[in-house]
């Protein structure tokens, strides 16, 4: 199943993350909210890898603070609606 979130909902949860990934050191895994977390690779690419409930191998990666925040945001929606995080 498909869920599509309001941008209205994701927007504040998107900002506030991509604010604390802006400011995390690199190569250490920071909490972001929840059962989640981030680490920020240090090099040109931009890796942030997740962690976190409904994250795996396959999509615990992404580019650049912004797009891992709005990756971050949406999985905790998803997990906070199924009751895996409060």
């Amino acid at each position: 199943m498909d869920t599509k979130y309001d941008p209205d909902l994701v927007r504040p949860l998107k900002a506030e993350l991509a604010a604390l990934l802006a400011a995390a050191p690199f190569d250490a895994y920071v909490p972001v909210r929840g059962a989640f977390r981030a680490l920020k690779v240090s090099g040109p690419r931009e890796e942030v890898r997740l962690g976190g409930p409904g994250l795996h191998d396959g999509n615990a990666i992404a580019y650049g603070t912004v797009w891992a925040a709005e990756r971050l945001a949406i999985a905790y929606l998803d997990a906070k609606a199924q009751g895996v995080v409060s």
